[in-house]
């Protein structure tokens, strides 16, 4: 089998809750380059070949591969709109009371209202879009607790009505979060349920997933471009970009965890659990990136902001944190611009 010269462009997005202003301030950068380089109307959603997504990833991934209302094949919003809409400011999209309950687990209203107001939230946005009718190739990730398994909703599958779902229950079933929502019971367009959860108590970092997940397409024939491989494309024909909501695990010494209640080891659990998980993924990619050739290894890109033990919270919206949040990704950018710009260019040049 030959070769192509363009290869297939894997964005990769994490979980992380109001973190996720993280990944919209890095992708904005690169967003903000193709404008300028390529075309001003550039939105990332149309450089990509396939996105994975969890929890809050896959609601800014949702964002960024849903249909232009006019052109169906193109990218209706950008990532600046998926920005505004964590600093509060996306009045068409999401308004700032409805971030501040998505994300605010001590929130002052009580019950289930938290979860309403997500999922009518959600059907604003997302409407009656399916997950088959996203611009490109995706996969998001929750977790089926009926079946005690991840649940994958991957787009190539959602020809069949078995595996269609609503964007709307897709992100809801993935960004679940024990503590934060209700988990969700959702449909198929083939009347089958699944009860769900966030799907990062499986793949906070859905990198790995995302490239296994794309050896069910042939991405020549897919997007009808001659220049991609024709096949089941192995790893040398991928650029992966893969972007992390921050990088630190909350410290736990001896006398903080030393005679606590089993209902008390709840948070040190979830937050060793991720923190792990998403570091473990990026440690295997780099891995199997090292036994390529060396033309290859410049392929696999991983952009993960160290941030404070005070950021870690995924649902502290609180003004300073916010601002805290924009000066670490900010800051990241200004140090990373070497490697955020050889992303742009690879963008440019694999378009298809």
């Amino acid at each position: 089998m030959e070769f192509k010269e363009k290869k297939i462009i894997l964005l990769s997005l994490d979980g992380g809750g109001i973190r996720g202003i993280i990944t919209c301030v890095i992708l904005k950068y690169i967003e903000d380059q193709l404008k300028q380089l390529d075309n001003e109307e550039a939105k990332i959603g149309d450089y990509v070949d396939f996105v994975s997504g969890t929890s809050t990833g896959a609601l800014i991934a949702s964002l960024l591969l849903m249909p232009d209302d006019n052109h169906p094949k193109k990218a209706k919003h950008s990532i600046t709109d998926a920005l505004n809409i964590y600093l509060g400011e996306g009045k068409n999209i999401f308004s700032k009371t409805f971030w501040t309950l998505l994300n605010n687990p001590l929130s002052v209203f009580k019950g289930n209202l938290v979860t309403i107001v997500l999922e009518e939230q959600l059907n604003i946005v997302f409407k009656n879009t399916e997950l088959k009718q996203l611009i490109r190739p995706c996969a998001f990730v929750a977790y089926d607790t009926i079946n005690q398994k991840p649940k994958i909703f991957n787009s190539i599958d959602a020809i069949s009505p078995f595996r269609n779902f609503y964007i709307k229950d897709v992100c809801r079933a993935s960004s679940a979060a024990p503590t934060y929502f209700e988990p969700v019971n959702i449909q198929s367009f083939a009347k089958e349920e699944f009860c769900c959860i966030d799907g990062g108590v499986f793949a906070n970092n859905p990198t790995f997933l995302g490239y296994i997940e794309t050896q069910k397409i042939n991405f020549n024939k897919y997007l009808k471009d001659e220049s991609k491989f024709n096949g089941i494309a192995p790893l040398k024909e991928f650029v992966v970009i893969s972007i992390g909501n921050g990088s630190r695990a909350k410290s736990y010494t001896y006398q903080d965890l030393y005679g606590i209640s089993k209902s008390k080891w709840v948070d040190p659990l979830v937050d060793i659990f991720i923190s792990t998980g998403v570091d473990m993924v990026d440690t295997e990619m780099q891995s199997l990136y090292s036994l390529l050739k060396p033309k290859y290894q410049q392929n696999y890109y991983r952009f993960n902001p160290k941030i404070p033990e005070s950021a870690i919270d995924l649902g502290n919206v609180s003004d300073d944190n916010i601002k805290t949040l924009l000066k670490v990704a900010k800051t990241y950018v200004a140090n990373h611009k070497e490697e955020l710009d050889e992303v742009v260019k690879k963008l440019i040049e694999n378009k298809t």
